[in-house]
């Protein structure tokens, strides 16, 4: 297989020119100006979590879109699926923070992300810190500090935690709410979820699953799903960061 036969693809001229706009705007970070929807989210920070996390999604869509643009003849299929798995969960995540219509239900998912990130700086940084004493009490001081101000929040608001959902789970529940819009299969996103999962872990498993004779299938499903998640986050992001006038 050669580059050419690939390159005048449909889907190729479909969701290139996406891809690079994309990459163009998230360059740039907006500003969620007073009167929209999401101007009480910014205290609570979750328009900037959804922003990041939109950057995520297109910039590995950016990359996978080189890696399509320069594939020939010698597939690397496991880097496919591992740079696709970040769209589907960034643009998720980013579409799982701003879908709710109520804003205090927004900046509760803001705050369950934040505590989920706490507790990640724990578990991957703390170990790393222990022969240092000085930089381990500085760690846990900004760990505690920013505890504090996420109760803080939640209190000012009258929210309680409820929501502590896994990756997979905010995949899936996304995925079901695009479905009914036809934006998406939910079960091919959720296929697709767990296959780049598989190959990120490098998970026997993964390796093992049939692979399809034309290997730019897989490859232009995965960026498919990727553009449906990021595209539907965007008109999302736009519905509520619309200042009326």
């Amino acid at each position: 297989m050669d580059s050419e036969q690939y390159m005048d693809d449909s889907i190729f001229d479909a969701y290139a020119p996406m891809i690079r706009e994309w990459d163009e705007r998230t360059k740039v970070p907006p500003d969620v100006l007073p009167g929209c929807q999401l101007s009480r989210d910014v205290e609570a920070q979750t328009p900037e979590l959804a922003w990041t996390a939109l950057v995520a999604s297109v910039d590995n869509l950016a990359a996978l879109l080189k890696l399509y643009e320069h594939e020939s003849q010698e597939f690397h299929e496991m880097a496919t699926f591992v740079i696709a798995r970040a769209p589907i969960l960034a643009a998720s995540t980013a579409y799982w923070l701003l879908s709710p219509t109520k804003y205090q239900r927004r900046i509760s998912r803001g705050l369950s992300l934040l505590e989920s990130n706490l507790t990640n700086i724990e578990a991957f940084q703390a170990p790393l810190l222990k022969d240092n004493d000085q930089t381990s009490m500085q760690l846990e001081h900004e760990i505690n500090r920013e505890r504090t101000r996420i109760a803080e929040q939640r209190k000012k608001f009258g929210l309680v935690p409820k929501e502590k959902p896994t990756d997979t789970w905010i995949v899936g529940d996304v995925s079901r709410i695009l479905e009914k819009d036809d934006r998406c299969s939910h079960m091919q996103v959720l296929g697709l979820w767990r296959l780049c999962s598989g190959h990120a872990h490098a998970m026997r498993w993964a390796a093992k699953m049939p692979k399809p004779a034309n290997p730019y299938t897989a490859m232009n499903d995965l960026m498919g799903v990727g553009v449906a998640l990021t595209h539907a986050t965007f008109e999302l992001w736009d519905q509520r960061t619309h200042v009326p006038s």
